[in-house]
């Protein structure tokens, strides 16, 4: 892994042999919605695929906040949105 892809987020500094152990929680991007929570998982930046995530993509969707990683996804109605309302990728915010 290369940790200069992954920011200021996830750094030698805290990451330990396999990983680092916090929760994740997957959160929508646009409703905010969560959609999921991993208590205490041991992050394994591989087996999430996030090594694979340029490091722009990595600053946008992941971020550590109050001790949790939170991976910033689209949801299902939102990704319907979106695809049913192409013009929508355009707004900054679509949902209020």
């Amino acid at each position: 892994m290369n940790p200069d892809a992954f920011g200021q987020t996830l750094t030698e500094s805290n990451l330990s042999p396999g990983g680092i152990t916090m929760a994740i929680v997957y959160r929508c991007r646009h409703c905010k919605t969560q959609l999921a929570e991993l208590d205490e998982y041991k992050v394994d930046i591989k087996a999430l695929g996030w090594d694979r995530l340029s490091a722009a993509d990595y600053q946008e969707m992941v971020q550590i906040d109050s001790g949790h990683i939170v991976c910033q996804v689209a949801c299902e109605d939102c990704e319907n949105a979106l695809q049913q309302n192409p013009h929508y990728h355009e707004l900054d915010h679509f949902m209020q």
